[in-house]
Formats: structure tokens, C-alpha cells, sequence
């Protein structure tokens, strides 16, 4: 629905975005095949995300791909409803921080992947909510690049039914200096999943 590609200084405060997954899906009947990103960054630069709400997205929520010096904080995510339906993917991109967030979605709530050969870099997350009906914290499955210095705690995660923490190099990335602490886990199927 919005898309910056190779975009510097830019960003979105404040307000709700929603992506009207379930009408949409309703629109397509059997094949729901157009399926829109809600919030979409591409090779950008410098991009700051706060205090806004995404909702309803017709696949991933917010996906930040080959991206640089991204901030993402206060964000609330309610994606629910529909299969795929990411929260906050990180894909191939460096210097991340994420904040303060709440994060509720039909898929993984957060999660790092690599669809490149690029790493996911310098990367920290802290102080979130997740609730996920697959995993809330995933590195993968997509790992064609390294995952490197990429630091998760202060989390809580909550109501997830296929895992808590999942880390997965199923494609040869190797994860190099990934600490995950302070992590609090009710109502979580599995807690922790490695897969390599």
C-alpha cells in the first residue's frame, strides 16, 4: 500500500494505517493472489517509523528490505485474520533498532530473514510485546545472507502457538553474535526452535 525504494530521510509519525486485508481477500474469492505489503521500504536510508498503528495488512505488515539506519518505535501492529501476515520483517538490511513496540499478527511478529545474500546487520531490538499465532521472535527462513551482531532482549511474548524464539538457517546463512535475553514467554506453544 505505501512503498519508499531508495529513499533517504524518510519516515512515518503518528496515525493509522489500515491495509483492509479481510475485505480485500473477500474482493478475490479462492485465489486472494494480489496480496499488498501494508508498509513497504526498499534500499532506503535513514528511516524513522514512530508512534503510528498498522493494521490489517493483505500480507507482511511492515518489511524493511536492503535498508539502512531504520528506527521503529512505539509501532503497534494488529494484522490478524489472514496467513502470511508478518509484523515487522527485517530482510538483508543494517543498523535497525527496534523499540517499544506491540506487535499482535497471524504470522511471525518479528522476524529477520536474508531473501538476499546480503547480511542482516547490527540489529537490536528491545522492550516489545509480541503475540503471534506462528513464531514471535524468528531469524529465517529465508537465510541466503549472515545474521551478525544482532542483539534482542527486554521482550515480552505472549498467546503464540508455534514459537517463542525461532532460529532457522535452512538456506547456509551462518548466525555469528546473536544474543537474545531477558525474555518472558506465556501462553507459547514451543519456546525455542533451532533449525540448521
Amino acid at each position: 500500500l505505501i512503498t519508499a525504494v531508495d529513499a533517504k530521510r524518510v519516515g512515518i509519525e503518528g496515525g493509522v494505517i489500515d491495509g483492509q486485508g479481510s475485505a480485500l481477500r473477500a474482493t478475490q474469492g479462492k485465489s486472494f493472489t494480489v496480496r499488498p505489503f501494508l508498509v513497504r521500504w526498499v534500499r532506503c536510508a535513514d528511516v524513522a517509523v514512530r508512534d503510528v498503528q498498522l493494521r490489517n495488512s493483505g500480507a507482511w505488515t511492515m518489511h524493511f528490505f536492503q535498508s539502512t539506519n531504520v528506527t521503529a518505535e512505539r509501532v503497534t501492529i494488529r494484522s490478524l485474520g489472514l496467513p502470511n501476515n508478518d509484523g515487522i520483517d527485517i530482510d538483508s538490511s543494517e543498523d535497525v533498532r527496534v523499540s517499544d513496540c506491540d506487535i499482535d499478527t497471524g504470522d511471525d511478529a518479528l522476524c529477520l530473514k536474508t531473501t538476499s545474500v546480503l547480511p542482516c546487520r547490527n540489529v537490536n531490538v528491545t522492550v516489545c510485546k509480541l503475540a503471534s499465532r506462528c513464531a514471535a521472535i524468528k531469524l529465517g527462513t529465508e537465510s541466503l545472507g549472515d545474521f551478525e551482531h544482532i542483539r534482542i532482549g527486554l521482550c515480552q511474548i505472549h498467546d503464540t502457538r508455534l514459537g517463542g524464539i525461532k532460529l532457522f538457517s535452512v538456506d547456509g546463512a551462518q548466525l555469528h553474535d546473536v544474543v537474545i535475553s531477558d525474555v518472558t514467554m506465556d501462553g507459547v506453544t514451543v519456546p525455542i526452535i533451532v533449525r540448521l
